[in-house]
């Protein structure tokens, strides 16, 4: 099969790009800001890059995993920006695919969901919190709609691994610069999900290719955790004085809305798929080995 990745130097872009080519399938990549070897200059928000991108790949599988610097802060603040890049963006792309005959595959997110009646099936209604959640699920709706089975939502959350040189880092990478030099940081306790390996995320989301899967499949690792607790043991891992993690009970204020109870379900996952999404012993041990190898 011959893919093409959206975002390939991204975190999960670049572990798809590995396992896609271990695989034996054919790869092109698309880079926005940094280049690397054998990648092409797409700004997503542009039909005609888009385009020249679908034209060059002729691609069997279309992944869109880029990502927006800022997060959800910076699209609560940012609407039109969020609306352009994580609506419409995606809705070029779906129509692309449809034009050239490929599958599609939107990397999505828990923020589709309020948090408010965990944990989630795929099946479950949505009721997204704020603005980069709404754009997203217009997203899903639009491919799904458009592609049928040609389309396929894989929703995850607290996607994690090494990756030192990102701008959007993920919350294990943030953190990692300030224990080192034994500076506290901040978790909060109030906040819930399934920690999710970037490796095995992508792993996953190539594999469901493979067995031509459409509609939607959470993708997420197999526990449920706050992240102050998940950060408590991350230092444990690495060495670190779990002293420097401060506990955040409560969320501020200024807060910007989002489900503080995130749990997918992935049932309909592992009866799909063969492989194994680790939990948050083996996610953390394979980031520290990660870490130890880029040393």
């Amino acid at each position: 099969m011959k893919f093409l990745i959206f975002g390939g130097n991204g975190l999960v872009g670049k572990e798809l790009q590995t396992i896609i080519t271990k695989h034996g399938h054919s790869v092109l990549a698309t880079y926005r800001n940094n280049n690397a070897d054998g990648q092409i200059i797409c700004d997503i928000l542009k039909y005609d890059d888009l385009k020249r991108a679908f034209e060059q790949a002729k691609p069997d599988v279309v992944i869109n995993s880029t990502n927006l610097a800022g997060g959800v802060d910076f699209c609560e603040n940012n609407p039109e920006l969020a609306k352009a890049f994580h609506c419409q963006a995606n809705k070029d792309m779906a129509n692309l695919a449809k034009e050239y005959g490929a599958r599609m595959v939107l990397i999505s997110t828990d923020y589709v969901f309020d948090g408010t009646k965990p944990p989630y099936s795929e099946g479950d209604a949505t009721n997204p919190l704020n603005v980069y959640g709404k754009e997203k699920l217009c997203a899903e709706n639009y491919i799904l709609e458009t592609l049928g089975d040609k389309g396929l939502v894989a929703r995850t959350t607290n996607v994690y691994g090494w990756d030192p040189h990102t701008k959007t880092p993920n919350f294990l990478i943030g953190i990692y610069p300030k224990l080192k030099a034994g500076e506290s940081v901040n978790a909060p306790s109030f906040l819930y999900g399934n920690p999710t390996l970037a490796e095995d995320l992508a792993a996953a989301i190539v594999e469901l290719c493979e067995k031509e899967a459409s509609g939607i499949y959470h993708v997420v690792g197999p526990d449920y955790i706050d992240r102050f607790t998940w950060a408590k043991r991350y230092a444990e891992v690495l060495g670190f004085d779990t002293g420097l993690i401060n506990e955040v009970a409560n969320p501020p204020a200024v807060l910007v809305p989002r489900p503080f109870k995130s749990h997918l379900t992935i049932d309909k996952l592992t009866a799909t798929v063969q492989t194994k999404m680790r939990g948050v012993e083996e996610g953390l041990q394979a980031f520290k080995d990660a870490s130890l190898q880029s040393v």
